[in-house]
This record gives C-alpha cells, structure tokens and sequence, in this order.
C-alpha cells in the first residue's frame, strides 16, 4: 500500500519535480559508488602496505639467521683451537708412575713441579741402596729432602727387597714405592733420564707449537669476525631497505587524501536538495 501511495504521489508531481527526483537519485547513487570505490582503494593500498611490510620482515628475519649461522659456525673450531693453545702451553705428557707425572719440559710429583734439567734424574733401587746414594751425595741433610730421607730410613728398616723410584731435583727428593710393577717403574726412570737429555730440543719444539697454535686461533678469529661483520653489515642494509614500505605508505596517504570525487558528489547532491523548510 505504501509503494503504491509514493507511485500515486509522484505522478501527481509537477515535471520538474519529477525530474530533480530522478537527478536526486542518480546523484545519491553516484556519491554511494564514489564511496565505495574509495574504500576499495584505501583497502587495496593498507593491503600492499602490510605485504611491503611483510616482506621487508621477512628479509631482516632471513638476514638475522645468517647472522645467528655466522656467530654459531665460529664458535666449535674457536673452541677446539683454544684447547690446542692450552694443550701447547701445557705440553704433552710423556709418562706417569705413581704420583709422578713426566712432560715434555717439567715433571710433576706431590712435593711441586720442576723444570727438567741435568740435575734431574730418576733412580730405580732399594731403600737402603737409595740412602747410601744420597748420603753420599750430601743431599739427605737438607730440609727439604727430610721427608724423603724418612721415608727411605723407614723402608730400609723393613726389607732389603722392595724397590722405589727415587726422583731427584734441583729443588726436592720425592720418593714412591714399585709395589710390583718393577718393569714399569724402570721404564719410567728411563724415559725421565732420556727426556732430561732432550729436555732442550723438546723446548724449542714447545715453543713452534705454541706459535703455531695461536697463530692457528688468531687466524681463525679473525676469518669468524669477518663473517660475523659481513653478516651484520648485511642485517644494516636489510633493515635500511624500505623504500618499497615507504612508496607503500606513501601511496596509501595519496589515496586516503584523494577525496575530490566524493566531495564533487557530495557539492553535486547538496545543490539538488530542497532548502530545509522554515518553522511556522
């Protein structure tokens, strides 16, 4: 009934009213399609503007892992070459007896650690002989060598059979018993009698290995930091590298600022509305 009323209603219109209706219409309806293709505009440049942006994240993303992979990669063969340093400095060991422990350069028993030198010697005996060894030698009477001299007397006391290694150095005695192994112990004092006489030959060798091994790290360090800087001077340029974001957003404040057709619309459908009525 009430379509009926507004067809009844516009026939009863004058023609120019019928007219500026038809032009109120068909401009409602053109300033609803410039709207719309406005916000289909804006969306499709927000659209391209969160791809940019994506794919710039992706790229700095990419780009940090390389620079992960870079600082990872160095860290297992700097690692392994530190160890070569520390094993240089540290000398390879030649033989253990007991508490004795013989390295390339030094030997080490429970009284300390001693450079080798010709004053070093290794003995392998009995107690008894060992005393009569070191008294002939007048080292017995010293302080430091009490403990020895002690051990040596109270052995004595109790066989004549058992044999000790008896290691002699510049700066102490140290004593220790074969208990059975006596093909070992002599083996021992022998290696220490042979280092002692290459004590020289196996110093200068210590010390090409020690610069070999840190020219080695140095070396190593340094081809890791060059990969980690070229890493990171990659990760600078990638985050630096925006201006697809920036031609995004830049197109995207274009097309939200371009309002002139929905203005022009809008002008167009004022200039066809009746003026609002006046109050009585």
């Amino acid at each position: 009934m009430g379509r009926l009323s507004e067809i009844l209603e516009r026939k009863q219109l004058a023609p120019e009213e019928r007219e500026r209706e038809a032009a109120l219409k068909n401009a409602r309806r053109e300033l609803r399609r410039a709207e719309k293709a406005y916000v289909s505009r804006v969306k499709e440049r927000r659209r391209a503007l969160a791809q940019a942006g994506r794919a710039h994240a992706r790229a700095v993303r990419e780009v940090e892992e390389e620079l992960r992979s870079a600082e990872r990669s160095g860290e297992a063969p700097i690692r392994r070459a530190e160890e070569e340093v520390a094993h240089a400095h540290a000398g390879r060991e030649l033989a253990r007896y007991g508490p004795f422990a013989l390295y390339e350069d030094r030997i080490e028993a429970p009284e300390g650690e001693v450079s080798l030198s010709r004053q070093t010697t290794a003995i392998v005996d009995t107690a008894e002989h060992l005393l009569q060894r070191e008294r002939a030698t007048g080292r017995l009477g010293t302080a430091t060598d009490l403990a020895a001299r002690r051990v040596l007397e109270r052995r004595a006391r109790r066989s004549r059979h058992d044999l000790y290694v008896l290691l002699e150095t510049p700066r102490f005695l140290s004593v220790t018993p074969c208990k059975g192994d006596r093909a070992g112990a002599r083996e021992f004092a022998h290696t220490v009698n042979v280092a002692v006489l290459n004590a020289a030959d196996f110093g200068r060798r210590r010390h090409t290995a020690i610069a070999d091994a840190q020219r080695a790290l140095a070396q190593l360090r340094g081809r890791c930091a060059t990969a980690i800087e070229h890493a990171k001077q990659e990760l600078r340029e990638a985050e630096a590298d925006t201006p697809a974001v920036e031609e995004a957003r830049r197109a995207l404040a274009e097309v939200e600022a371009d309002t002139v057709e929905i203005e022009t619309r809008k002008s167009a459908l004022r200039a066809l509305e009746p003026p609002p009525r006046s109050s009585p």
